[in-house]
């Protein structure tokens, strides 16, 4: 099956009303930074891996993420952080991956599903005005999302990522002072076009 990623990158689900949690640490790094935050691709019912359709929503992330814009800027990753491989999945590195390959990137793989203040610690700890892409577990990125100082339940439903759902992308951007923007802080439909194979 020839993947044909979507031409149109995404279509926008604006959150009604974007409440903001405690405004997260205050770095350098979130100055101005972007971060889009997603969830691994489709699992297998046994195993670490991805099943076909997750491998190839792997590859299609290499070209969605070239064309993928932050308000009327093009998207280009600087960083891409995964959580790390464990004995019961590596989908989050694997997802990265071919992104990783595209941006000639390394996958920053070393964080437990609860690290989420490490994560915040070493984008403060780098340079302001760079762009993240953050695989993590489902079950997981409501509690990430609240790290950065959004609310979950402004961009997910009821606060909580639905166990079925693999489309949606997280953007968070942030202002100078290291603040979320609310208008440019929302869920994000993929539209990604992928065939049906599992």
């Amino acid at each position: 099956m020839t993947l044909r990623p979507c031409l149109v990158p995404f279509a926008i689900v604006a959150a009604a009303s974007l409440a903001f949690a405690n405004p997260a640490p205050q770095g350098s790094g979130l100055s101005n930074a972007t971060v889009l935050i997603i969830r691994h691709g489709e699992k297998p019912a046994d195993g670490t891996g991805l099943t076909p359709r997750g491998k190839e929503r792997a590859t299609a992330y290499a070209k969605y993420f070239q064309n993928y814009k932050v308000g009327s800027s093009l998207f280009h990753a600087d960083y891409l952080l995964a959580t790390a491989d464990s004995k019961k999945s590596a989908r989050e590195r694997l997802t990265l991956e071919p992104l990783g390959q595209s941006f000639g990137l390394p996958v920053e793989s070393k964080y437990k599903n609860n690290q989420y203040a490490q994560v915040i610690s070493d984008i403060q700890a780098r340079p302001a005005g760079k762009s993240y892409v953050i695989c993590w577990h489902h079950g997981n990125i409501p509690n990430l999302i609240r790290s950065f100082g959004v609310q979950p339940e402004a961009l997910l439903p009821s606060g909580k990522w639905p166990a079925a759902q693999f489309g949606w992308v997280i953007q968070i951007k942030f202002d100078a002072a290291g603040k979320p923007i609310r208008g440019l802080t929302k869920r994000v439909q993929e539209n990604l076009t992928l065939s049906n194979r599992m």
